[in-house]
Formats: structure tokens, sequence, C-alpha cells
């Protein structure tokens, strides 16, 4: 039993268990729908977050759910998760809209010492803030929807009175009957929000998004263009706070920091690519680096052109790479057949 279990049972033992959550019914007046908020946390701190949420929780009569113990956390704090419920510590439903700004204000007070990554589906309560809010069902209704072949959840439309999708999707959206909960006279004053940064002078702007290749809670990955000279580019986005690290040392900006250090190191290389840039825009972190055009390894293994002899060559070329690696002294602890671009003339590792 971890600390986050032992605080759970100590707080109150008249939860409900799941397989992922407890849930603690404070009130038998949960609406179908409405405002709901949604903590996040680093590992480190999720039992003195835990704490504070309960005991407001418990004043305000709010029921909520939490994530039952801490490999449960750590799973939903993957800097791979991609599904809806990423970095979705804790979920509470106020009874109403009242109670849902006042709740919200106070959690952001009583939580502003701690710094938690962002939940992309909702509104943020200041920069780095734990507390979160979007407006979406509290009972779970589901339907299928045969036009797109999915499983979607359900909101009821109060104006037209049917149901409609209720989506979770990778930025804060509403409804199209509900104005959000905070103005942004609100929000300066209660997040100490700022304006958004232009992106006329970022380093972003030097480049043509082309597409998505990857998401993840962890950030996207693009392909892109340098607007100045059409050189193929991959672009890899970090954010700050998302790790499964029990101490808080060792984040997925570190992992892509890393990145560029050791394409630094092996910038004389030839089986490498080039780093072209790196930046913030804001407290994100992105990393710019040629694109190499080619088959991944297992891609290429399936080819039927190459002969045998080409394998076993291009093989012998992954344990040339991998030892030459290790002769300078580092370690290799992500590799995977698909890690590796082939091209006519060489072969690359793909990080």
């Amino acid at each position: 039993m971890d600390l986050l279990e032992k605080e759970c049972l100590k707080c109150d033992k008249n939860f409900q268990q799941g397989d992922i959550w407890n849930y603690y019914y404070l009130s038998d007046k949960v609406p179908a729908q409405g405002w709901k908020i949604h903590i996040s946390s680093q590992i480190k701190d999720a039992v003195n977050i835990f704490k504070i949420v309960y005991k407001l929780s418990q004043l305000n009569n709010c029921s909520f759910k939490v994530v039952k113990n801490l490999e449960e956390l750590k799973k939903i704090n993957s800097p791979r998760e991609m599904s809806p419920t990423a970095n979705k510590f804790i979920t509470l439903y106020p009874k109403s809209e009242s109670e849902a700004k006042s709740m919200i204000c106070n959690l952001t007070n009583k939580l502003s010492e701690f710094k938690a990554p962002k939940i992309l589906s909702d509104y943020q309560c200041g920069m780095h803030s734990p507390v979160h809010y979007r407006y979406g069902a509290f009972l779970k209704k589901q339907a299928y929807d045969e036009k797109n072949k999915k499983v979607i959840y359900l909101l009821l439309d109060e104006k037209r009175k049917n149901y409609v999708e209720d989506k979770r999707q990778n930025f804060p959206s509403l409804p199209s009957w509900k104005m959000d909960l905070f103005s942004e006279e609100e929000k300066r004053i209660y997040f100490q929000t700022t304006c958004e940064v232009s992106s006329k002078d970022s380093a972003i702007n030097k480049y043509k998004i082309e597409k998505i290749i990857k998401r993840s809670n962890k950030g996207n990955v693009y392909r892109a263009i340098r607007k100045s000279d059409g050189q193929k580019v991959i672009i890899k986005q970090s954010r700050p706070f998302v790790n499964y690290d029990a101490e808080g040392e060792w984040t997925a900006l570190d992992d892509i920091k890393n990145e560029a250090y050791m394409l630094k190191k092996l910038a004389d290389k030839s089986y490498t690519t080039n780093l072209i840039d790196e930046f913030y825009i804001v407290d994100d972190y992105f990393l710019v680096q040629e694109q190499v055009d080619g088959l991944n390894f297992e891609e290429f293994i399936r080819e039927t052109e190459y002969s045998l002899n080409i394998r076993e060559k291009s093989l012998d070329n992954i344990v040339n790479i991998v030892n030459d690696i290790h002769k300078l002294g580092y370690k290799i602890v992500d590799i995977a057949p698909t890690n590796f671009i082939y091209t006519k003339n060489e072969l690359h590792p793909k990080s």
C-alpha cells in the first residue's frame, strides 16, 4: 500500500473503489452535467495535493473521484499517454455554477505553491496551476456514432433539449449554449493570466507546419518546412512537468533536451540527423532536426527488393552504430527497428 492509498483510507474509509478510481460521494445531489474541476499533480506532490482537495471537498459537500494509488497516477501522467484521462488526478463535481466558481478560486489559491502538468482539454487556472475546469457530462452516457464509426460521450444541449457529443479535445472548448465560467478580466485577477504570446516574433514562425505526425501527453511531433530555404524538418515539442518520476527530478522535457545534447555531441557522425534549432515558447521546449527521408528498419526488412546481403550489411551497421556510441561512454536506452532510417546511402538512427 503506497502513501496515496494510505491517505485515502485515513481521510475516509467509506469510498467506492473501482479499477482506477476511488469515488467519494459527499452529496446525493450530483447533477448530470456541469462544470467539472480537474486537478493535475506531479507524483511527488500527489499526497499533499490530495489532502488539500479533500478538505475543501468536505467543506462544500462536493463529490469527487481520485486515482486510487500512485502506480495508476504514473500511468495517467505518462509522457506517452494519449487518452482523455491524461494528467487528471482528481475530478470534482460541483452542484452549481456558483459552487464551481468559488471552489476553483479557493483551490487555485490553496494549491498555488504546486506546479503541475497541463490538462489539454481544460482551461488551466494560471501558469502551471494544478487546477483546471471544463463543462461536460458528470454521468456517463455514451452512443455509437455511425458516421465516424466510434463510441462518443453525450451531453444534453440545454437549449435544444437534444443530446450532442461531449467533445474531449486537445484544447479547451465550450458547448454552443455555454459561456466561459470566468471572463478574461476575472482570469487576469484570479489566475494572474497574461495575454497570449504573439507568434509574429516566435521562432516557430520560421517554419511551416505540414502535419502532426504524433500526439502524446508530453507534446506533439510535427513535420514541417523551414520557410527560408524549403529544408524539410521534424519539430518535437515537450511540455513541462509531465513525468512519472516519484521525485520529480526528471521529466519528459529533460528527455528531449538530452536528445538535443546528444545530437550536438554526435554532430560529426554520419549516422545522426542534424540538429537545426531549439527554442522555448513560454515554457514548452521545441527541438528542430533535419528530416531524413527513407524507410524505418521495420519497413526496410519487409521490402522484397533488397537482397539478403544488403539486409545483413544493414544489421552490421546497426551493431557498429551502437558499439560506436557505447565506446563514447553513452548508453542507448530506447532502441527498436523503428528507431533507424534506411536510405540508399546509409542507415540513420531515428531519435
